[in-house]
């Protein structure tokens, strides 16, 4: 996960280069998420309720909320990177790894078409994530 923000939203508000810059900026993300406040904690970021200008449990919609011009927040740096309209905030700040878990239904025992479908979603992640890892 990297740091990220439009360069429409960077051009109108400046471009953080601190964590203390940072704290005056829109910043979208779930105060909630053990993962996500584990890997900022270790890189000693800190951060409460009161950090977030924007709460979202959801990735999807902060990333769109990002995108859009809202604010600052995380990306999948292997996914993120790609999006022309965003930019990377201090890459060498804040970076971390989440775990990324593949699960089935009970079917992929007995179906060998669910089984097929797992197996090549397995092997498009493991392509795809390879770069990051």
């Amino acid at each position: 996960m990297g740091l990220y923000a439009s360069k429409r939203y960077l051009n109108t508000h400046g471009v953080p280069t601190s964590f203390g810059e940072l704290q005056r900026h829109s910043v979208i993300g779930d105060a909630n998420s053990d993962q996500v406040n584990a890997g900022l904690s270790a890189m000693g970021i800190s951060i409460d309720q009161e950090f977030f200008r924007y709460r979202c449990d959801d990735p999807v919609m902060t990333w769109n909320l990002v995108t859009s011009d809202c604010g600052i927040g995380l990306g999948h740096i292997n996914i993120a990177d790609k999006v022309s309209s965003v930019q990377r905030l201090m890459p060498k700040t804040v970076e971390f790894l989440l775990p990324v878990w593949l699960t089935s239904h009970a079917e992929l025992r007995t179906s060998a078409r669910v089984r097929r479908v797992f197996d090549g979603l397995a092997e498009e992640l493991k392509r795809v994530l390879a770069p990051v890892y």
